[in-house]
């Protein structure tokens, strides 16, 4: 998989997803994996659904939070996007 350039160096998502890893730590999130055209795992981006259980696997995979939901007519942060806020404004801090 592509590094994702645009996310800060230090962004542990620059290089993609781990779905094994990410299914292996929440099994809810394997109904919303499917396989692209190049045979890779990804899940539908359009699926608000699958966006959530994907932040979810995320924050508890990478993050140690056993628990996260917010209401399916809220707007999904995307977790990536979030750590790098984190990242730049630690950059500033120092």
């Amino acid at each position: 998989m592509a590094t994702k350039t645009m996310l800060h160096p230090r962004n542990q998502h620059r290089d993609g997803y781990d779905f094994a890893r990410l299914v292996a730590d929440t099994p809810d999130l394997a109904a919303s994996t499917t396989t692209n055209p190049v045979g890779q795992t990804t899940i539908n981006f359009q699926d608000a659904g699958a966006v959530r259980m994907l932040n979810r696997a995320l924050l508890k995979t990478y993050y140690n939070i056993d628990f996260w939901d917010i209401p399916a007519s809220y707007l999904c942060p995307p977790i990536p996007g979030r750590a790098d806020y984190i990242h730049y404004l630690g950059g500033l801090a120092c």
